[in-house]
């Protein structure tokens, strides 16, 4: 009988954890759009799933470790202020760069769906391992068995670390890596994978911590324990500091090469309107429309997530006839650029000016639920994307170059190239001179102390812990 009402309250509690993790995921989106504030309440949130798992823990196996729930609390506080110094080093720490993280995160996963019904589908086979299997080593092993606590202790704690903290990795390596994206979303997500690795290490490892003794003679004989110890800072290094550094020189590649063909148009085109006007610089001019117009189908086509925008959005009759506020642009480009309707475009090129002329909307069926903040992140933040991701930087910018050139047929703009191709030199120049190693390298060098910590003092810290909860 107190087996079934043990498995009917520990029933309760992954029902409940599961109602909190939901109300937390939904919390987040909220704060991304700004709806909520307070990053205590998402803190909050987290400590009660920390705090339910360690009652489901006790529910299975009658150990409960008040003072490593005390060491968890302490290493969640002490990531949340290593993070919180990162971000004011780097500077990803201000709320306007914290929104443009967070919304840029949700952006790229959801235009991914296929990545996330495949992380989806293994977290809930996970969960369901962790929860059928910790019953089952219940109902088949006496109360009190030394065996079937290590056991409970495998499948609520350390299968889920383990497959998790991977499976983070590859979720968001498309993200981290991006060639598209600056390194302010890059530094966040690897300052907080290595404050997530710190309380991670506990829950990987708080099986070996309480049990070692038991494992090695019921399963297998451990290696070293700092050996244990230092496998979440090795999935660290690999899964998140080496596609820091792959993002940062896709990056710096991918930017330097968008610029400078920009640099190389303006100049062949700031040439031709010095010629006097006539049939000759005309002509030239057409020719460097021809060469504009066929990079921005080049660019249309390859930009994935231009094209999921396009899925996504639909014009209502009168969103058709206004022009919202403009994405951001030089204080020339403001003067000279001004809509055409009248010249002729090549299709991509009207596609490309009016995903930047209109506000759009997005198809959100009221049933949808928990998508729906997603979907309404998605939207909302779609105009920001000419500041966020260089891709529509790059077609926002082709595109003032194409009114400019229509325009430099009859009309003086030499003064709008040269100020271009200055503006563009600075952004050359900051490019090559910008630096952005110190985030990853201070994780890096963190880490191998750690690391190095844990080999030379590991019997003072399996002491420690035994103090701390005793068995």
């Amino acid at each position: 009988m107190e087996k079934v009402l043990r498995t009917l309250l520990f029933l309760a509690t992954v029902a409940a954890a599961s109602f909190v993790e939901a109300r937390r995921q939904r919390w987040g989106l909220e704060e991304v759009r700004g709806r909520r504030r307070g990053a205590l309440v998402w803190s909050l949130l987290g400590i009660a799933i920390l705090l339910l798992a360690f009652l489901q823990f006790w529910l299975l196996t009658g150990v409960l470790p008040l003072k490593l729930i005390l060491l968890l609390v302490g290493a969640s506080v002490v990531a949340a202020t290593l993070y919180a110094f990162i971000g004011a080093v780097a500077g990803f720490g201000l709320q306007e760069k914290q929104h443009k993280i967070n919304a840029l995160t949700v952006i790229w996963l959801t235009q991914s769906p296929r990545m996330n019904i495949a992380s989806m589908v293994t977290a809930l086979v996970v969960w369901t391992v962790s929860v059928i299997g910790s019953l089952w080593v219940y109902w088949s092993h006496p109360a009190g068995d030394p065996g079937a606590r290590v056991l409970v202790a495998l499948f609520l704690f350390t299968i889920p670390q383990l497959i998790g903290l991977p499976l983070i990795a590859v979720v968001l390596w498309p993200v981290v890596t991006s060639e598209f994206l600056d390194d302010d979303l890059r530094n966040a997500r690897l300052a907080s994978q290595f404050a997530l690795i710190l309380s991670s290490t506990i829950y990987l490892l708080f099986p070996v911590w309480l049990f070692q003794e038991e494992i090695g003679t019921a399963i297998h004989p451990l290696p070293s324990i700092w050996l244990l110890l230092s496998v979440p800072l090795m999935m660290f290094l690999v899964g998140n500091v080496l596609p820091f550094f792959v993002g940062v020189y896709r990056f710096r590649s991918r930017a330097r090469v968008l610029l400078e063909w920009r640099w190389r148009w303006m100049i062949d085109v700031l040439k031709l309107v010095k010629l006097p006007k006539g049939e000759l610089r005309s002509q030239g001019v057409d020719e460097q429309i021809r060469d504009l117009e066929a990079e921005i189908r080049r660019r249309l086509a390859e930009n994935t997530l231009f094209q999921f925008y396009e899925n996504l959005l639909t014009l209502s009759p009168d969103q058709a006839t206004s022009m919202p506020d403009a994405p951001v642009a030089s204080s020339q480009s403001k003067q000279l650029v001004r809509a055409d309707t009248g010249s002729p475009m090549r299709t991509y090129v009207k596609v490309a000016r009016d995903y930047f002329r209109r506000s759009g909307a997005v198809s959100v069926s009221e049933t949808m639920g928990q998508e729906e903040p997603v979907l309404a992140i998605v939207r909302e933040n779609r105009k920001e994307l000419v500041d966020w991701d260089i891709r529509f930087a790059h077609i926002y910018h082709l595109i003032e170059l194409y009114r400019v050139a229509l325009e430099g047929k009859a009309k003086n703009v030499i003064g709008y190239l040269e100020a271009s191709l200055l503006e563009v030199d600075r952004d050359i120049a900051n490019l090559l001179n910008r630096k952005n190693v110190l985030p990853g390298s201070l994780l890096a060098a963190f880490s191998a102390v750690i690391v190095w910590a844990l080999n030379a003092y590991q019997s003072s810290i399996v002491n420690l812990i035994r103090k701390l909860v005793p068995t």
